[in-house]
């Protein structure tokens, strides 16, 4: 049996949205006798050098990446507003040049956000620092599977398209099975779509929380992160199937397509950079006092 990686993993770093710490999921990846993990937070990496430190720690290969979120395909973006999700987009750094744009791409999020709207990139964004980086399609949450969900497949294709000529053989089409009628509307036109253009499959599951016990709780933090109430059955939710699973579950998941999974191993090796430790880096300053330059301690004093 192949062994599985979790690539879609949303830490307590994901605000508001994950529930479980870095430490935890380095020690369920141990647990499970998994060989690497990702951590793949929301437009952030602040979890990366924690996350990094524990998994070398743990003998455990960390992956460093993050969820992106872009302008919708297709929508103009000098003057425009963001009136509907935005595109999801996974992204991993697989050497040097690829951490390096990712910390540039979840900057520019925050300081440059697209459509003036934090945290926010746009494809042309995506494609002038995509180098050294792996990309996800983001499965019903990414701008492909929202366009098959709208019936714009043609659309949907020419995304694709765009997205192979940035990343080239660096870019996979994401799976994901938690039980949602979305998803079983589009696989079939996923996996089509994937085999025309020559776009390995890979399978994920977007792990927000520890186990099935969590379900409940994670579900209040939902509402708090969207300011709704639990009892209101028009609002965003997961189910238990956005838990931790064990490579059993996720390989009996995807039988029917064993290389969804051999590839999620693939990926983790091709990733060969995590997040470097260092002491911090702070800036100096010059202070004189009547004439007499006073080191730092003493201007501080």
């Amino acid at each position: 049996m192949s062994r599985f990686v979790h690539l879609r993993m949303h830490s307590a770093y994901s605000l508001l949205k994950g529930a479980i710490g870095v430490g935890k999921v380095v020690a369920l990846a141990k647990l499970n006798k998994m060989p690497a993990v990702a951590l793949t937070d929301h437009d952030n990496l602040f979890g990366s050098l924690e996350f990094s430190e524990y998994a070398v720690k743990e003998g455990i290969q960390p992956i460093v990446g993050m969820t992106a979120s872009l302008v919708p395909w297709g929508i103009d973006t000098h003057g425009a507003s963001l009136r509907q999700a935005p595109d999801e987009i996974l992204l991993y750094a697989k050497n040097e040049q690829g951490l390096a744009n990712l910390m540039k791409l979840g900057s520019d999020a925050y300081v440059n956000p697209a459509l003036g709207t934090a945290p926010l990139l746009t494809y042309d964004m995506l494609a002038k620092h995509s180098d050294g980086l792996i990309a996800l399609t983001g499965s019903i949450y990414g701008g492909i599977g929202k366009l098959l969900l709208s019936g714009r497949r043609n659309d949907a294709e020419a995304l694709l398209a765009h997205l192979h000529q940035i990343f080239g053989d660096r870019l996979y089409m994401e799976l994901t099975r938690h039980q949602l009628p979305e998803e079983r509307q589009i696989e079939r036109a996923q996996i089509d779509m994937a085999l025309a253009g020559n776009v390995p499959l890979v399978a994920t599951n977007n792990v927000y929380f520890a186990d099935a016990g969590m379900n409940e709780a994670h579900d209040a933090l939902m509402c708090v992160e969207a300011g709704r109430y639990v009892m209101e059955a028009d609002r965003p939710r997961l189910n238990a199937e956005h838990r931790f699973k064990t490579p059993q579950e996720m390989c009996l998941l995807f039988r029917d397509i064993p290389e969804a999974i051999e590839n999620t191993e693939i990926i983790a090796k091709r990733c060969a950079i995590w997040a470097p430790s260092r002491s911090p880096i702070l800036p100096g300053f010059h202070v004189e006092k009547d004439g007499v330059v006073l080191s730092e301690s003493e201007a501080l004093r």
